[in-house]
């Protein structure tokens, strides 16, 4: 593992436009050669893109040499919409571009305490000499760990991150041999998930992270935390999955928290975090929780999330060891 090896969340979100046309946009960060992409829009001015988070790998050493991000809509003509890809999806004109620089964003994005940067930025282009704004949009940017781009991306997207669920059966988790403890993790439900205004319904797409730290004020490393599947627009997701949390490679003592994070993948901050001190569990001794997640408004139900934990330490032979 090598702790320079980061990724760039960026969604894009609120979109805004004068005109009614079937819009895409890209994303690039300086020195990468490889473009990102949303899907195209519906003829709106308002779109909302269905893959509109991306994953740009980034080290630290290029975090100090003022990378820029790149972004650029497109507008696309002669669209066919049974068409198989976007190359016979209509002819691609630019319509306008925009260069965020990240240096001054640096701090707040590599604050282990943060939650990201969010941003309001518009398109332009140049015409009879002068910048005329074409577009406007918010980016959320936030630094994660590897391990969000180490999970498939959700097909026909450029979507990577948490696998989509197709179904309520998943296989059992791979077990690694030579773990010191490691703690079995059963996702069960969440009735009542919080709304989102970002997508049409504002229904939101939950996943759970699970990880772990030292210290009960600091959160997770990245590179520690496990996800569960995505359950797309639903505000009562059944999960019904098994995570195995092991053990990290430095951590051989029963010591520090485990932390659980509720997340909808259409929002940079958390439904809802907690940590368990290792401490309280019993070596293959359930737990089982039932956890409240207030809502941030007045009217806003109370979200319960269901889950059960056990602590299994290796089984050892009193025989075999003498």
């Amino acid at each position: 593992m090598e702790a320079s090896k980061k990724s760039l969340q960026v969604t894009l979100e609120s979109c805004e436009f004068a005109k009614e046309f079937n819009y895409f946009i890209t994303v690039q960060l300086s020195g990468h050669a490889e473009k990102r992409r949303t899907d195209v829009s519906a003829p709106v001015t308002n779109p909302i893109f269905s893959a509109n988070t991306f994953y740009l790998p980034i080290t630290a050493e290029e975090m100090v040499d003022d990378p820029r991000l790149q972004f650029a809509c497109f507008t696309t003509t002669d669209r066919k919409e049974n068409a198989a890809d976007y190359e016979q999806k209509g002819q691609a004109r630019l319509l306008g571009d925009c260069i965020l620089e990240m240096g001054p964003l640096i701090p707040s994005l590599t604050d282990i305490h943060g939650i990201g940067v969010r941003r309001a930025l518009e398109f332009s282009r140049s015409k009879d000499g002068s910048e005329v704004t074409v577009g406007r949009f918010t980016v959320l940017l936030k630094l994660v760990g590897e391990y969000m781009t180490q999970y498939p991306g959700l097909e026909g997207t450029n979507l990577t991150g948490p696998k989509r669920a197709v179904g309520e059966m998943h296989l059992l988790p791979p077990e690694d041999v030579n773990f010191k403890w490691r703690v079995r993790f059963d996702i069960r439900a969440a009735i009542d998930y919080p709304l989102n205004r970002v997508t049409t319904g504002g229904l939101p797409s939950p996943y759970v992270e699970v990880g772990w730290s030292m210290y009960e004020q600091t959160e997770p490393d990245e590179y520690t935390k496990i996800m569960s599947v995505l359950v797309e627009n639903n505000r009562h997701p059944h999960w019904n999955q098994q995570l195995l949390f092991n053990n990290p490679a430095e951590v051989i003592d029963l010591s520090g928290y485990l932390w659980v994070t509720l997340r909808d993948k259409n929002s940079i901050e958390p439904i809802q975090k907690f940590s368990i001190p290792l401490d309280y569990f019993r070596p293959f001794t359930p737990v089982h929780l039932e956890v409240h997640c207030p809502g941030k408004g007045p009217e806003e139900s109370v979200c319960k999330f269901y889950c059960s934990m056990v602590l299994e330490r290796p089984l050892v032979s009193a025989i075999d060891s003498l």
